[in-house]
């Protein structure tokens, strides 16, 4: 154990002391001997009686031990025993728990990890809170293993963070800190456009990383990634109203979770520059910025980032992302994809119109896959009748996505959405199945950044059962559970 090695050499160290004096001295009395004729035979010490003539019998310096030295180590010699002891029978937390704040730090230093999940108990505890200089310490050594990319990420120094996180301790820059070093946000800017458009696409994307905890944690804040201003280099730049871009609860996952979300945005050009001719190139830029605010506060900025793009302008017949076959491709995608039950609301009355309530949702599932897909998503009634419910789209370069949640209808669901809705959702419940069929259309993709073609691809899902759920909330139970996966066919 490191705490016995390192209290052995402090127990060698401290016995052996510092030098207190240099010269000639008596080896057994340390008597000294300056001054005396010690060269001649048969000289003695005038303390001891001691022959000193040779010089095995002298020394040339004192020492003195370092008593507290040889007590610290003697006391880390007993605490290293007794860890030992607790940690065979399982019972170190209970001895740990028994020492002061500032012990359980120094035994950390030294190197005992055990001694970090008492400072993570200790952190956590509400009715004997730790004091606040050993919070701040606890905090600061966590920014600094967060920060530490050599080290591999502990989720238990996330779970002080988590727990410190909005709490008067950790101070405003520490918290942009923790989310700077924590969440990863980017941009990216489609790099073609057809002549005579208003606008080309971008999206900006985060991302956690060095952040999970032990356990789940919503921190009680709103994290938002927001564009600021765009346009063309050197010209005039389109400044975003306050209210764009994205926000999301700031929650922590647990150790091993991992999550992104994007927003898609579209960069307006203010000089006409995307009515230039096809072949021509204009150079494009979006700033966007990640910032933080609890519920009703004052909101705070981790960092501003720009992003450049070349964009080249195509003409009207030229498709921004084309098609191509693959027919084994096609297979796989065909034999990786599935779709779970479709959920629907029983009372579609209930949904609230001024909220962007769904009232039906479906999940598809499938393997990661490298090619890019879009399609358009219809249900087909016994008769043939075909509704369009909307648009899926897989572009996943990194293979990290394994599906998503289908729901329609999407925005608000004022009178004019839920007249048409009515007789839809109805005959969904009268029927039971309905067929679910994927149909290929690139133009979906035109403003997704990083598409440069998608599979010519058709999938069909035959009588896929309708199952009625009570509230809202129930469309998104569509985990999809391997019993209630369906799988497809290529027409």
């Amino acid at each position: 154990m490191i705490l016995v090695f390192l209290a052995s050499m402090l127990f060698v160290l401290a016995w052996r002391g510092r030098v207190i004096a240099r010269g000639q001295f008596c080896r057994k009395c340390r008597f000294d001997l300056a001054g005396l004729a010690i060269g001649e035979p048969g000289a003695k010490c005038p303390e001891c009686g001691r022959v000193v003539h040779d010089a095995s019998a002298r020394r040339v310096m004192l020492r003195r031990p370092w008593r507290v030295g040889v007590v610290v180590a003697i006391a880390m010699v007993v605490v290293s025993v007794g860890l030992i002891g607790f940690g065979v029978s399982g019972k170190s937390g209970m001895l740990l728990g028994l020492l002061p704040d500032s012990a359980v730090f120094w035994i950390h230093d030294l190197g005992v990890d055990e001694a970090l999940d008492e400072i993570v108990v200790r952190v956590s505890r509400v009715d004997e809170p730790m004091d606040d200089v050993y919070l701040s310490r606890a905090i600061e050594d966590a920014l600094a293993h967060q920060a530490d990319l050599e080290q591999v990420w502990d989720p238990r120094w996330g779970e002080v963070l988590a727990q410190m996180f909005g709490n008067p301790v950790m101070t405003d820059e520490q918290m942009a800190q923790y989310i700077a070093n924590g969440i990863e946000i980017k941009a990216e800017i489609r790099d073609r456009i057809k002549q005579g458009e208003e606008g080309v696409g971008y999206t900006i994307t985060t991302s956690t990383g060095r952040i999970s905890a032990l356990n789940f944690k919503d921190t009680g804040y709103y994290i938002f990634k927001k564009p600021i201003e765009c346009g063309v280099v050197g010209g005039v730049p389109f400044t975003y109203p306050r209210n764009a871009g994205l926000g999301n609860n700031l929650v922590v996952g647990n150790f091993g979770s991992s999550g992104s979300s994007g927003w898609d945005g579209t960069i307006y050009p203010t000089a006409g520059e995307f009515e230039s001719e096809p072949g021509t190139v204009v150079d494009v830029y979006v700033e966007y910025e990640l910032s933080y605010r609890p519920m009703g506060g004052k909101s705070f900025r981790v960092g501003r980032h720009r992003i450049e793009q070349s964009v080249l302008i195509l003409g009207a017949d030229e498709p921004i992302v084309p098609l191509f076959d693959d027919p084994v491709l096609a297979g796989e995608v065909c034999r990786a994809f599935s779709v779970s039950t479709v959920r629907v609301i029983q009372d579609i009355h209930d949904v609230d119109p001024m909220r962007g309530h769904s009232v039906l949702a479906i999940r598809t599932q499938f393997e990661p896959m490298s090619v890019s897909t879009a399609f358009d998503v219809f249900f087909r009634f016994d008769d043939g009748e075909l509704v369009y419910i909307g648009g899926l789209i897989n572009h996943d370069p990194d293979l990290q996505r394994k599906g998503g949640v289908l729901t329609w209808p999407r925005g608000i669901f004022t009178e004019s959405v839920r007249a048409p809705t009515i007789p839809i959702v109805e005959r969904l419940k009268a029927e039971g199945r309905v067929d679910v069929l994927l149909r290929t259309n690139p133009r979906l993709a035109d403003d997704i950044p990083g598409i440069e073609r998608v599979l010519n691809v058709s999938l069909e899902f035959l009588d896929i059962p309708v199952e009625i759920v009570e509230k809202e909330f129930g469309l998104q139970k569509t985990a999809g559970k391997p019993e209630e996966q369906h799988a497809g066919e290529c027409p």
